[in-house]
């Protein structure tokens, strides 16, 4: 297939696939789907840092991720992934160090220039947390815990950039968004714990402010879709909103769900977040399988009324990642800007495809 994306013929050799791609299917006709279709990270400097990403449910199948990754490999991804980074290796902590070269601005307030604390000035906003910028949240966190994202952020930069694409989980979350994004789809967020409440925010301004352009650098237009459409509510706030769309709408809505094992406030045996992970789980399972008008009419009775049964038919096979953490810890949130670093690793392959 062509190495190019175009308007016209996005994808052109697999698009036509995407409607034929039944995710209960692939699940009975592979036992071992799951097994294929997920990967466990674990962090190098600390192997208590981990989690498990579950891409079974996404409508992907091994020759589409064969096509893509080799269609990325013809654009050279290996060889250029590394400029993704914003920051200089080895590691981020070093934007923390006093800046020289805005020292002409501090004196214009008169401010003493041991007292300053700079970044350098290609440290965009939404990238600043890991900057100087970060000092207000030292402040109300402790440097410990802000080193240890800094060290987790470290950990899953060096995974990116050391990992061979087939087992990089940056890289293959930006495969799947690249797949999705060019079938003109949108992707929601579902974080599992009000702890993370304002992961999308973050989301926001890391993907859609920096990668939402038309523009190249190079000042030429492109032909291509830059960015996914992030939206999110945390927790269950969202099943009582807008779920409905995902499993009974007419749009495909891709969705991204995250989750803790474990509760910083354990109540009464940690009952509720036992609740909460029953309605994790059962979210991603219920939007690949669905449920068949003979399943409602079990539920309902058979003298139901006809449109009360039609109307509780979900279709299925909706597609889905999850993300499952032991703990949510400073270096594990650090973790979390895998889905940051992904979405706007996809945006880089998109870019390096033109």
């Amino acid at each position: 297939m062509s190495a190019k994306l175009t308007s016209g013929a996005i994808l052109p050799d697999l698009a036509h696939e995407k409607d034929q791609l039944i995710l209960n299917d692939l699940f009975a006709a592979d036992l071992s789907h799951f097994s294929r279709f997920s990967k466990e990270y674990t962090a190098a400097s600390d192997p208590t840092n981990n989690f498990l990403l579950d891409y079974s449910k996404s409508r992907i199948t091994q020759p589409i991720f064969v096509t893509l990754f080799n269609l990325i490999r013809k654009a050279s991804v290996e060889q250029v992934h590394g400029k993704v980074f914003i920051a200089p290796p080895p590691r981020r902590k070093a934007l923390c160090c006093p800046l020289r070269t805005k020292e002409k601005v501090v004196n214009v307030f008169d401010i003493a220039k041991e007292n300053m604390f700079g970044f350098w000035d290609w440290v965009g906003g939404c990238y600043s947390f890991w900057s100087a910028i970060g000092l207000s949240i030292t402040l109300v966190i402790g440097y410990e815990h802000y080193e240890a994202r800094l060290c987790g952020a470290h950990d899953i930069d060096a995974h990116f950039l050391t990992a061979p694409l087939e087992k990089n989980l940056p890289v293959l979350l930006a495969v799947i968004g690249l797949w999705y994004n060019n079938l003109r789809t949108d992707v929601r967020a579902a974080p599992y714990d009000q702890h993370t409440h304002k992961c999308a925010d973050y989301l926001h301004s890391c993907d859609m402010k920096s990668s939402g352009k038309v523009i190249t650098k190079g000042s030429k237009r492109v032909d291509y879709q830059t960015i996914l459409v992030i939206w999110s509510v945390a927790s269950t706030n969202g099943q009582h909103s807008f779920y409905q769309l995902l499993h009974q709408g007419t749009n495909i809505v891709p969705a991204d769900f995250l989750a803790p094992g474990m509760s910083h406030n354990p109540l009464r045996g940690s009952l509720h977040r036992r609740i909460l992970l029953s309605n994790y789980f059962v979210q991603s399972k219920a939007l690949v399988f669905g449920k068949t008008e003979e399943q409602v009419c079990r539920e309902v009775g058979s003298g139901a009324n006809e449109a009360l049964m039609k109307s509780k038919v979900v279709e299925g096979s909706r597609p889905s990642n999850s993300i499952f953490f032991p703990l949510l810890r400073p270096a594990t949130l650090a973790h979390r800007s895998l889905r940051a670093q992904d979405l706007h690793t996809g945006h880089h392959l998109g870019h390096q495809l033109v």
